[in-house]
């Protein structure tokens, strides 16, 4: 019987006169873990109580090793599986059905009798298996989402193959006292409803935990010196119910051994069969010991199985001889701060002690780095051991220089210089090297530290800003003007000369040219031009006569411009300021006419408003003037 199956529940034995179909189910359930087989979810009670409407989703579809192969078994490929795992204390049929609300799942199963094997036989073929059915895989009945051995057919197995004779159903399988079993129901996903049925159809036949779980092995000491004890239970233990406070120790004279509970490696239930106990300190004396493994420890917590039954309590007795002592006396090595010492103490108990330095108690002082021996002698034996006695190195003062301003684009090498061993360093941005590039502003901190002290020191690393400034763009100078040149901007600069000799960058620019600079800075040399042109003018012409002699001589009145008009109004008043014309098109002329008769010789005044595009810019004029028509 295998050590994860192995629980013969010789206990209550159920009677029931008819079928009673139950929801499989667990009294400590358990999800299915990823361990498939090694993970089964246990049977701990069936009883004649019918549950329900309950969702068992959480059991289906966690299956995720690939234990089985097409070759081997009537069932496959695995997938969706579900692992359960059960003992019978009669011998009798058992049935189950297994069934999924969803259509598309083909639902198929396997029984393999594990008493004598493991899990991996499962995997190689080796496992007896004693009934199987994937008929619904291959819905050659068009129906797959029922299956189980019910009795309905002779058969027990059926698969992969489908037959004229072939059924979803197979014979009850024929259970025995004692036998352990693992069901494996296959491709059925979780959904509401999904299920898997159990029933017993016997008067005699039950399944149900009430038995304890016993000590099935032990490893003890033998000899002095021996430290590590190993309890093996026949059944899995529920990891968070095992403390130390389950186990004791004695000695021959009765008093306890202190001892601590190793890790627990803990299977996909929470389980383990093995606990391993270190005592605090190796046995130093020889004579019959006892262990005593308690129901109940401090906290009145019991250590229980995976179905809730109690330990039953055990004492052990071992005996330790005088073999000699096998045993660490001394640690390899030890390390004092300096200008302090360190206490050093026997590993063993011993009727005396000698060491190197005169010392006889199990405890020496020492503040001199060297090696020191201690020999004991006691009821076990006498032993000699040497410890090598260290002084942690003196923390030295580091420098990573002074705070500094870097170019961008510049990085510096922070490096403390060799650090001796023993000495730990940590930046404090987490840098892991012992030498850390820096190219960000920042405060960089180094500590370096052992058991007896800690240095820290700090470095300000700040970066020079880019040299920005702002100058007007080219521009136009008219005669008689000046500009202001100020430069707007961030500056950390060092020099500003102008290629016309000024050196400052503020100056004053009053005639055309071109004026070029140069700015310099710890990081950056800039250069650049400014090109001041002359003003631009648009000259006008306006007539101040026309003739109205039909001669083809200064005939009409039309104001010329060197540069296009852009916009263009021009008004003639009489001398009683009667308008006599008014145009806004550019190409537009005036003849004399006024209402279709020629305006009599007279002066007359003009008004013209118009803009043009002059230096880069849109310009508002006004010109005005006497207008001499003549006959």
């Amino acid at each position: 019987m295998p050590a994860y199956l192995s629980k013969m529940t010789h206990g209550l034995a159920l009677i029931f006169p008819v079928w009673v179909i139950l929801l499989l189910c667990c009294t400590m359930s358990n999800a299915q873990s990823s361990k498939d087989c090694l993970g089964a979810i246990k049977i701990c009670d069936i009883t004649s109580s019918i549950v329900k409407g309950t969702n068992y989703g959480d059991h289906f579809g966690f299956g995720d090793i690939q234990e089985l192969s097409d070759s081997f078994y009537c069932v496959g490929p695995e997938i969706n599986s579900t692992w359960y795992s059960f003992s019978a204390d009669r011998d009798g049929p058992v049935g189950f059905t297994a069934h999924s609300t969803l259509a598309s799942d083909a639902v198929d199963y396997a029984v393999w009798d594990l008493t004598m094997h493991q899990c991996s036989d499962i995997i190689n073929g080796q496992a007896p298996i004693i009934s199987c059915n994937s008929i619904t895989l291959q819905d050659c009945l068009g129906s797959g989402n029922t299956t189980g051995p019910t009795g309905e057919s002779e058969f027990h197995t059926q698969g992969p193959e489908c037959t004229d004779s072939s059924t979803n159903f197979n014979a009850l399988i024929d259970a025995e006292a004692g036998h352990s079993y693992v069901i494996m129901v296959n491709n059925l996903t979780s959904g509401w409803g999904n299920s898997v049925r159990f029933r017993l159809t016997h008067d005699s036949m039950g399944v149900y935990d009430v038995q304890s779980p016993v000590i099935e092995n032990t490893l003890l000491p033998t000899q002095c010196g021996d430290q590590n004890l190993q309890v093996t239970f026949n059944e899995p233990i529920r990891c968070e119910s095992i403390t130390s406070a389950h186990f004791e120790v004695l000695k021959p004279d009765g008093s306890n051994i202190d001892l601590q509970l190793s890790k627990l490696s803990c299977d996909a239930n929470g389980a383990t069969q093995i606990a391993n106990i270190v005592l605090d300190e190796p046995i130093d004396t020889i004579g019959d010991f006892m262990l005593q493994v308690k129901v109940n420890g401090d906290d009145q917590r019991a250590m229980t199985d995976l179905c809730g039954n109690q330990i039953e309590p055990a004492s052990i007795e071992f005996e330790v001889k005088t073999d000699g002592l096998n045993a660490k006396l001394l640690p390899d090595s030890s390390f004092f701060c300096p200008n302090s010492g360190i206490e050093i103490s026997s590993l063993i108990r011993a009727s005396s002690y000698f060491w190197s330095d005169g010392t006889t108690t199990r405890t020496a002082y020492f503040d001199e780095p060297g090696p020191y021996t201690l020999a004991i002698e006691g009821v076990c034996g006498s032993l000699t051991d040497t410890v090598m006695v260290l002084s942690h190195p003196e923390i030295p003062a580091i420098d990573l220089g002074a705070d500094t301003v870097l170019c961008p684009g510049e990085t510096i090498l922070l490096d403390p210089g060799e650090i001796e061993q023993g000495i730990e360093y940590a930046w404090a941005s987490g840098w892991p090297d012992r030498k850390q590039p820096v190219n960000k502003s920042g405060e960089y901190t180094l500590s370096l530290s052992n058991n007896c002290s800690e240095v820290e020191t700090s470095i300000r690393v700040n970066f020079h800003e880019p040299v920005e400034f702002f100058l007007p763009a080219d521009t136009f100078l008219c005669e008689g003007e000046a500009m202001v040149i100020d430069p707007v901007g961030v500056f950390d600069i060092t020099d500003f000369s102008w290629s016309d000799g000024y050196m400052t960058s503020q100056r004053i620019i009053d005639e055309p040219g071109e004026y070029g600079y140069q700015v310099l800075s710890l990081c950056d040399s800039i250069e650049g031009q400014i090109t001041v042109r002359p003003c631009d003018t648009c000259n006008i012409y306006i007539p101040n006569a026309i003739t109205l002699n039909e001669d083809g001589v200064n005939d009409t009145f039309l104001p010329q411009c060197e540069c296009p008009f852009i916009d263009y109004e021009l008004h003639i008043f009489n001398r009683w300021g009667a308008r006599v014309f008014h145009s806004d098109q550019p190409q537009e002329s005036w003849n004399g006419l006024m209402g279709g008769q020629y305006v009599g010789s007279s002066a007359y005044l003009y008004v013209l408003k118009y803009s043009v595009f002059e230096n880069n810019r849109n310009v508002q004029k006004m010109a005005s003037g006497n207008l001499y028509v003549i006959f």
